[in-house]
C-alpha cells in the first residue's frame, strides 16, 4: 500500500454524467493545483431533488458509472494522483441511494412510540446501521461493487474508502425511542440495569428534566454507540483491512457534542477508522468563532495511533471564502491535528439548476482557484506530520452533561458547553497538550499524567478516575492553574494568544504555532537551545528570522499566519533591508470578468483595457468578481534584490518581473520576492477577487427570479460579505543592503 501522507484532497461531484474528455480535463486541473488525491463523489439525478434538482444521469453503480470511473482511475495513475472512493450516492452513507431498504424491507430502523394502545414498534425508512447484517448488505451492494471493478488497484492507485454521515438516529428525548437488535442484553450486561425499567422511562420527550435522566440517556446513547461502533463502523473497516483500502470518513454533529449529544461517543465510533475525521461546514470554523471540535477526529487518530485525521472543509461556505480565510480554517485545523486538508466541492458542471448545488464550488471557475496550488503547497507541507504519535499529557473527558435533541437546546447545554470553551481555551493560551477522552480511555490500562472533566461522573466513570488517581494521575473538575506545568514551552508571561502543537515530523520533533488573531503577534518563550524553521511560508525565515538573546526565543506571526518550528541549527543568517516607500502607478492592461448565468456555464470573459487604477488601489465595478492584471515599471540605477511589499491585497496575486514569475501570494504577508536588474523592470500584478460578487448579482437577478434555490441558500445570504472589493493597498520596497551598498536605488 502507498505509504506518502496525501495532506490535500479535493471532492469531486459527478452532478453530471461526465464526458471522457472531460474527466480528463478536470483531473488535469485538480493535479495542477496541487492536490494529491481527489474523491469520486456521485451525486445521481435521483439524490434529494428538492435541493439539488439535478444530478447525473447515469445509473449510480451502473455499468457507464463503472466505464467512466476506469477512465478516472487511468487519468489518475498517469497523473500520479491517489484516486479516492466514497461509498455513497450523495449522503448519508450506508443507503444505497434507499435501494437497500426497498430490497430489503427488514432492514429498516425500528422505533418504539406511545399511543393509546400503549408502546408500539414504528418502522421508518431508513437502514438500521446498528445491525451487522444491515452493514454486510451495504458491503456487498457498494464496496463489492467496487471490488470486482477495482480490486486490483486497492492500496495502489486507490489508498481508500470515505463513509459520510451514515444513519445514527437514536437521539434520547424525541417522540420515539430507537431500538436496536441486542440492546437490551447490552445495557443488562453494561449497567446491570433493565431497559424497560429503567432506560426507557428516560428517553421519551418531555422527559429530561428529572435528576436521573441524564445518566439514564449516556447509558443508553453509550449502548447505541457501542452497537454502532461494533455494527457499522468495525464490520466496514475489517473489510477495508482485508482488500487493502483505509477505511476513512466522518459522522455527523461533531461540532455539537457538548451542546446536545445527540450523536452518541463520537470517539468509540471513530476508533476503527484508519483516518477517522470531522466536517466543517455552514462557516463552523471560521475567524472569530471558537473552534475545537476537530481535536475529536485527531483524539481518536492518538489513540489509535494512526498517522491522519481529516477534515471535510469549504462545503456551503459560498462563494465568496476568501483566499486568506481559507488559510486560516486550515491552519485551525492543523494545529489541532488535523493533517488531511479535503475542500469541497468540485462541481463538474454548473449548467443550470446544477449550478444551485450547495452555492460553492472549488474548481477553475472561482479566481481563488489561481491561488490554490500556492495553497496546497503550504498545507501540504505543514500537513506532513504524524497525528498520532504523540500522545499528549493532558486528557479532557468529552462528556454531554445534558444529552437531549432539542432546538434550540435548554440554556444548561449552552451553559455547560461555554464552561468547556473556556477550559480548552485556557488549555491552549498556556500551550498545554491535550486530547478528548471518553469512558474507554478511562477503563483502560493507560494512565494520563492529568484529567479533567465536568459534571457528576457516573459509576462507571467514578471508578475510571479512582484508579486514574491510584496511579499517579490529576484529577481536576474544570481549570486549575496546576495545569500550566504540562505547558509544552516556557512561554514568556505564561500564556499566549498563540495556539501551540507539538507534532513529530520526518524531520524530528517539532511545534506548529498559529496566530489565529487579526493582527501580528510575537511569540516567546525561554530556551537554551538553538532553534530553526520549517517554512511552510517562505518569506518569513527572512524577513521575520528567529531571534534568541539571553535565553528568550522570538519570532513574529503576521494575522493568522502558521510556522513550524524545531530545535536545531540551519536558517539563513539575519538579512539587512533598507525599506522604501513606493507609489506605483498602476495601469490596468485586462480584466477577466467571472460570469455566471442561469442557463450557460461560469466562464471568464476577457476584455484587453488600457486605464489608469484609481488612487485609493480598487477596481470600482459593480459586482465585479473576476482577474486584474496590472502593469507598472519601476527604474533602478543599479540591480537589487529584496521584495515587493503591499499593506492588502484583495483577494490574492501573482507578480511577475520582467517576464519571470516572482510568485503567488494566497495570504499576508503580502510580501514578492524580487530581483530587479538596472535599468526599466516591468512589473505585472494578476489580482484575484473572490466569487462572492458574481455569484450574489446572478443569485439576485437570475436565479431567485426563477425560484431556483434550496435550503442552503437562505444560510449563505446570512453569512457576511468579505470579499466586495478587489484591488492592491500601498506598496514598498524591502532591499537586502550589502555591506558596499549605499542602500536602495531607483525610481518609478
Amino acid at each position: 500500500m502507498k505509504t506518502a501522507l496525501p495532506g490535500t484532497g479535493i471532492f469531486w461531484y459527478w452532478n453530471t454524467t461526465p464526458s471522457e474528455n472531460g474527466i480528463r480535463k478536470q483531473l488535469k486541473s485538480i493535479a495542477d493545483a496541487g492536490f494529491s488525491c481527489v474523491y469520486l463523489h456521485p451525486m445521481p439525478d435521483a439524490f434529494r431533488r428538492c435541493n439539488f434538482f439535478q444530478g447525473m444521469e447515469c445509473a449510480y453503480l451502473g455499468k457507464r458509472y463503472f466505464e467512466l470511473a476506469h477512465v478516472m482511475l487511468d487519468e489518475c495513475r498517469k497523473l500520479g494522483l491517489f484516486m479516492m472512493l466514497y461509498d455513497e450516492g450523495g449522503w448519508p452513507s450506508g443507503g444505497v441511494l434507499d435501494q437497500l431498504i426497498r430490497q430489503h424491507p427488514e432492514c429498516r430502523a425500528r422505533f418504539l412510540v406511545r399511543t393509546e394502545n400503549g408502546l408500539e414498534e414504528s418502522i421508518q425508512d431508513f437502514p438500521d446501521l446498528f445491525d451487522r447484517a444491515t452493514t454486510e448488505l451495504f458491503l456487498q451492494m457498494t464496496h463489492e461493487r467496487y471490488k470486482k471493478e477495482f480490486g486490483s488497484e486497492f492500496g495502489k492507485t486507490i489508498r481508500g474508502i470515505f463513509t459520510d454521515e451514515p444513519f445514527f438516529r437514536c437521539s434520547p428525548g424525541g417522540k420515539g425511542v430507537r431500538i436496536i437488535r441486542g440492546m437490551r442484553e447490552l445495557i443488562r450486561k453494561e449497567y446491570n440495569c433493565d431497559f424497560e425499567r429503567d432506560i426507557l422511562p428516560h428517553l421519551w420527550e418531555g422527559t429530561g428534566g428529572k435528576p436521573e435522566a441524564a445518566e439514564a440517556r449516556r447509558k443508553y446513547m453509550r449502548v447505541c454507540t457501542e452497537l454502532f461502533a461494533r455494527n457499522y463502523s468495525g464490520v466496514i473497516a475489517a473489510w477495508c483491512k482485508r482488500n487493502r483500502l483505509e477505511f476513512e470518513g466522518h459522522f455527523n454533529h461533531e461540532e455539537a457534542l457538548f451542546l446536545t449529544g445527540d450523536h452518541g461517543e463520537i470517539l468509540s465510533y471513530l476508533a476503527p477508522l484508519n483516518v477517522p475525521g470531522i466536517d466543517a461546514i455552514w462557516r463552523q470554523i471560521f475567524p472569530g468563532l471558537d473552534c475545537h471540535y476537530p481535536r475529536l477526529a485527531a483524539s481518536a487518530a492518538i489513540r489509535a495511533r494512526r498517522k491522519e485525521a481529516l477534515c471535510e472543509c469549504f462545503n456551503v461556505y459560498g462563494y465568496g471564502l476568501t483566499t486568506s480565510q481559507m488559510n486560516w480554517i486550515v491552519n485551525t485545523l492543523l494545529i489541532q491535528g488535523i493533517n488531511r486538508i479535503l475542500p469541497m466541492p468540485y462541481l463538474y458542471s454548473d449548467r443550470g439548476k446544477r449550478k444551485i448545488c450547495c452555492s460553492t464550488d472549488f474548481s477553475p471557475r472561482i479566481p481563488q482557484w489561481r491561488a490554490m496550488s500556492e495553497l496546497n503547497r503550504a498545507w501540504k507541507l505543514a500537513a506532513q506530520f504524524d497525528t498520532g504519535a504523540e500522545e499528549p499529557p493532558v486528557l479532557v473527558l468529552a462528556r454531554t452533561e445534558n444529552p437531549c435533541p432539542d432546538y434550540p437546546p435548554p440554556e444548561f447545554n449552552f451553559q455547560a458547553e461555554t464552561r468547556m470553551n473556556e477550559l480548552l481555551n485556557e488549555l491552549d493560551r498556556h500551550a498545554v497538550p491535550w486530547r478528548f477522552a471518553d469512558l474507554g480511555d478511562l477503563e483502560t490500562m493507560h494512565t494520563p499524567e492529568a484529567l479533567v472533566h465536568f459534571g457528576d461522573p457516573g459509576p462507571r466513570e467514578t471508578d475510571g478516575i479512582e484508579r486514574m488517581k491510584r496511579n499517579g494521575c490529576a484529577v481536576f473538575r474544570g481549570w486549575n492553574d496546576k495545569l500550566k506545568k504540562f505547558a509544552s514551552l516556557d512561554l514568556l508571561g505564561g500564556e499566549t494568544p498563540c495556539r501551540v502543537l507539538p507534532c513529530k515530523r520526518r524531520e524530528g520533533k517539532a511545534w506548529m504555532i498559529f496566530n489565529p488573531l487579526d493582527k501580528a503577534v510575537s511569540f516567546r518563550f525561554r530556551s537554551g537551545l538553538e532553534w530553526r524553521e520549517i517554512a511552510v511560508d517562505p518569506v518569513l525565515p527572512e524577513l521575520c528570522p528567529i531571534r534568541k538573546q539571553d535565553g528568550i526565543v522570538s519570532l513574529e506571526l503576521p494575522a493568522g499566519a502558521l510556522r513550524i518550528i524545531m530545535p536545531g541549527r540551519g536558517n539563513p543568517q539575519d538579512t539587512e533591508f533598507l525599506r522604501t516607500g513606493w507609489e506605483p502607478q498602476w495601469r490596468v492592461k485586462a480584466i477577466e470578468r467571472m460570469h455566471m448565468s442561469a442557463t450557460g456555464p461560469t466562464c471568464f470573459k476577457r476584455e484587453n483595457i488600457r486605464t489608469g487604477l484609481p488612487a485609493d488601489g480598487l477596481w470600482h465595478e459593480p459586482d465585479f468578481s473576476g482577474i486584474l492584471t496590472l502593469e507598472t515599471e519601476l527604474e533602478c540605477k543599479k540591480a537589487q534584490s529584496g521584495y515587493l511589499c503591499f499593506d492588502k491585497l484583495l483577494h490574492a496575486g501573482e507578480l511577475s518581473v520582467n517576464g519571470k514569475l516572482s510568485g503567488v501570494r494566497a495570504f499576508a504577508p503580502w510580501a514578492f520576492p524580487v530581483a530587479l536588474k538596472a535599468g526599466t523592470n516591468h512589473l505585472r500584478l494578476k489580482i484575484f477577487s473572490g466569487a462572492g460578487n458574481e455569484w450574489r448579482r446572478c443569485f439576485r437577478e437570475e436565479l431567485e427570479p426563477r425560484g431556483w434555490f434550496n435550503v442552503y441558500a437562505p444560510r449563505i445570504q446570512e453569512f457576511s460579505v468579505d470579499d466586495a472589493e478587489t484591488g492592491v493597498g500601498s506598496a514598498s520596497l524591502l532591499l537586502r543592503v550589502s555591506p558596499q551598498s549605499s542602500g536602495a536605488q531607483f525610481s518609478g
